[in-house]
């Protein structure tokens, strides 16, 4: 339970907090970080305050009126930055509050003795970073995964150290920044195959092939891809083993190689043989249309009609545009569906 007396949340305490993290606090969040009663804390602030020794530029929050670099450094670190990490944890954190309160969150990301706890802090900031005004700013970002692996390899985690990157590395994405992206895939990679964790080790090469396509990477995009195919022939996995072959062929094709391309498509179509599936019915009308540039009308109409079996019965505004591109003279070019 807090205490409270006249010895409750002296004054000293409050300025080592200050000394500690060097930025503004609030008397409820002071009184979380000294474990005391909001009462007895705002009661050592109102005598620093008369003192002349706190200013306040934000309404509610307090700061030492002297500058920050001429308060006397800490000969160690105080229980205030792991106190700081463990309240925010579980506090409200959504893109506005860490905005208004930047360099709260960056102190609390300083934190050396609080290492599960800042990871499972900066896995919430990911999230709230993630599609905010935050992610456009790169040195948030980097402030983010510098504390991030720091905390991860203080203690130990690999796992947690893997999660982060990815974590880095789909905000980077959605920002454009391929190059982290792919820095930090490449390393979660890495950490992934290190701890034989096999849907993460897929979820990234997944990823990474979603990437270098997107940039029109198309060679490195193929190496992930067979790195992909050989991870699910490793573990049988028969029908995404079809699906990748599929990928390999569309990859093929954008990388100016489409007889390869129809190779691997024809290959995707016999090992959905056993797989029947609505994936199957797309990677046919992939395979058609590739049939139909290459100007063998006829093979790409029976794998339209073969689309059109699996998708009258599933689809029928899909199957609706099966009989279009099957109305379609030899030679036309194919409606876009």
């Amino acid at each position: 339970m807090p205490s409270s007396g006249k010895d409750a949340a002296p004054v000293a305490a409050v300025m080592r907090c200050f000394d500690d993290l060097r930025v503004e606090l609030s008397a409820p969040l002071l009184a979380v970080l000294l474990d005391r009663t909001e009462a007895d804390t705002a009661a050592a602030l109102d005598t620093l305050w008369r003192a002349g020794a706190l200013t306040s530029p934000t309404p509610g929050w307090y700061r030492p009126t002297a500058p920050w670099d001429e308060l006397p450094a800490p000969a160690e670190e105080g229980p205030a930055r792991r106190r700081l990490v463990e309240h925010l944890v579980t506090g409200d954190l959504t893109a506005r509050e860490v905005t208004a309160h930047r360099p709260l969150l960056l102190a609390a990301l300083a934190a050396t003795d609080a290492d599960p706890d800042l990871c499972a802090l900066v896995r919430r900031l990911w999230d709230t970073t993630s599609g905010s005004g935050l992610a456009h700013d790169p040195a948030w970002r980097a402030a983010l995964m510098a504390a991030g692996e720091r905390a991860a390899r203080a203690w130990g985690n690999r796992a947690a150290l893997a999660v982060l990157l990815d974590r880095s590395a789909r905000v980077a994405v959605a920002e454009g920044d391929d190059i982290v992206a792919e820095s930090q895939y490449v390393r979660a990679l890495e950490l992934w195959h290190d701890l034989a964790d096999e849907p993460h080790v897929i979820a990234t090469l997944n990823a990474l092939v979603g990437l270098f396509r997107a940039a029109g990477r198309w060679h490195r995009a193929l190496d992930a891809a067979f790195e992909l195919l050989a991870e699910h022939r490793r573990h049988e996995q028969g029908a995404a083993v079809a699906a990748t072959l599929g990928l390999l062929g569309e990859l093929m094709v954008g990388a100016g190689r489409p007889d390869a391309g129809t190779h691997y498509l024809e290959q995707a179509d016999a090992a959905f043989a056993e797989y029947p599936s609505r994936e199957h019915a797309e990677l046919l009308l992939v395979l058609g249309r590739q049939h139909w540039s290459a100007g063998a009308f006829p093979r790409a109409r029976r794998a339209f009609h073969r689309a059109l079996a699996v998708l009258v019965d599933a689809d029928d505004a899909r199957a609706e545009e099966v009989r279009r591109l099957l109305r379609t003279p030899d030679g036309v070019p194919l409606p876009v569906t």
